[in-house]
């Protein structure tokens, strides 16, 4: 199933992780997206106080699930100036476009 002989030995050893993630083959699409400033903040609580704010901790805080927050502490990506200068760029623009649908959209009856 695995790649493990499934004893009990190792079916109780097994890490739960095995059996609420897709397999590796598909793609990883979290339920929830999280911005570079929040990995940010994320990487740097781990990284200060990782005795109280280990991906468990940081999962319940953050609202998001163990696997997304143990990926985000295991990425060492950081985008170019370019790059990051872009996507601020983009996410302020959406920022704006919201803020205006919500302003043109208000409910009716409270006024």
């Amino acid at each position: 199933m695995f790649g493990l002989a499934l004893s009990h030995s190792n079916f109780v050893r097994m890490p739960v992780r095995l059996f609420t993630t897709k397999p590796t083959s598909e793609r990883w699409l979290p339920k929830k997206r999280v911005s570079r400033p929040t990995m940010d903040k994320i990487r740097l609580l781990a990284a200060l106080q990782p005795s109280i704010y280990n991906p468990v901790r940081i999962s319940q805080e953050f609202k998001l699930s163990v696997e997304a927050v143990k990926r985000i502490l295991k990425s060492k990506y950081l985008p170019t100036q370019k790059d990051a200068e872009r996507q601020e760029k983009n996410r302020f623009e959406a920022m704006r476009h919201r803020r205006e649908q919500f302003k043109t959209n208000k409910p009716q009856g409270k006024e």
